[in-house]
């Protein structure tokens, strides 16, 4: 899978740009604040419809217009198809593919898969449950249709019971009939979404620790744990048993969407006692972990997408990351960096196309 070419319009602070894309790796240079990461989000944009650094779209409506556009052209299998993501001022964003808007983000979910590598991913094990959740909802969600349709449908149904619940708080009343319906809905939704987890975790997790091995060392067993706030089969009953909690908390305080993931190396807390490499090394292998698994169950590479690496990494790992890309493990590469030299001395042993980009002011141009 290749993205050819992408498209700019009014996209954050660029107002008309428009490249065409090695099929190697792509080096987006220039100072910092220029634009480099936002040409990553506009290809995480075609990807997934959505910024991969903010939920609200009409943000990155360049100042003083009245929306934003980003296109895009893959080629995958002799087919090429233009991805578009269009958001007016105002009006609600629509993605489309072939020109044709789809009736459904999720249908688009998962056909150009891509894995963003960034210094914000840190918060992935300092930050709270919440992060930890949309990382490993978002690798399944690109795997599985179903699973993505399941989450969006848990996610509606928690928010109608979490109104009904601030009702009865708000009128300090009680209807539990009234409530019924939504239990054992929402027990349902959160079975299958809970099950799906598990299968991902099982498969997903030899391909992690083989990656954190590759990068650290044999000495170290890492795990990652699922940790549900209900019993698997019992969501129902336990959510009619922890109903006066939730009255007083105006919301549903259990099910999926408050689980957590433990990540740990040799039985001991990434986060309270593992060290700022152990952490980095941590944190590269998750990703590569779900760029392995997406290569393997959708049978095309996804797309990487490294933000800043070369100023954030440690000369070892980036040497282990170069080393896979000089194998050919990945596909389509796309790498920011302030520094052009420190990037050209990065890629010197590559050999594969290697493309590079100046980005300056929101204006970006090949070859520096």
């Amino acid at each position: 899978m290749r993205l050819e070419k992408i498209s700019l319009f009014n996209f954050k602070n660029y107002e008309n740009a428009e490249l065409v894309l090695g099929e190697g790796v792509n080096c987006f240079v220039g100072p910092n604040g220029s634009g480099k990461t936002n040409l990553l989000d506009a290809i995480h944009y075609l990807s997934f419809g959505k910024s991969a650094f903010s939920s609200n779209d009409h943000q990155h409506i360049r100042h003083g217009e009245n929306g934003w556009v980003v296109t895009g052209s893959f080629f995958f299998e002799n087919v090429r198809s233009i991805i578009g993501v269009s958001v007016p001022a105002g009006k609600k964003k629509e993605v489309f593919l072939d020109k044709k808007p789809y009736e459904r983000l999720s249908d688009h979910v998962g056909k150009y898969p891509s894995v963003l590598v960034t210094p914000y991913d840190t918060d992935l094990i300092r930050g709270s449950s919440e992060g930890r959740r949309k990382f490993f909802d978002s690798a399944l969600s690109q795997l599985d249709k179903s699973y993505l349709d399941e989450l969006i449908k848990y996610h509606h149904l928690l928010k109608q019971r979490n109104s009904l619940l601030k009702r009865f708080f708000e009128q300090r009343k009680t209807d539990r009939e009234l409530l019924e319906p939504y239990d054992l809905q929402l027990a349902a939704s959160g079975e299958q979404v809970l099950q799906k987890r598990r299968v991902l975790l099982d498969i997903y997790s030899p391909l992690f620790v083989a990656a954190y091995v590759f990068f650290a060392n044999d000495k170290e067993i890492p795990l990652l744990t699922y940790e549900p706030t209900l019993v698997e089969g019992k969501l129902y009953d336990q959510l009619k048993a922890n109903y006066t909690t939730d009255y007083y908390a105006q919301r549903t305080t259990i099910g999926p969407h408050a689980d957590d993931y433990e990540f740990s190396i040799n039985g001991l807390s990434v986060k309270k006692f593992g060290s700022q490499g152990q952490q980095k090394t941590f944190l590269i292998a998750l990703k590569l972990g779900v760029f392995n698994l997406l290569e393997n169950t959708l049978k095309r590479k996804p797309l990487l997408l490294l933000d800043d690496i070369f100023d954030k990494l440690d000369p070892d790992r980036v040497g282990k990351l170069m080393e896979l890309v000089q194998q050919d493990h990945f596909g389509q590469v796309f790498i920011t960096d302030a520094s052009p030299e420190r990037c050209k001395d990065a890629l010197i042993h590559i050999h594969k196309s290697v493309n590079f980009f100046s980005v300056n002011e929101g204006s970006v141009h090949p070859n520096v």
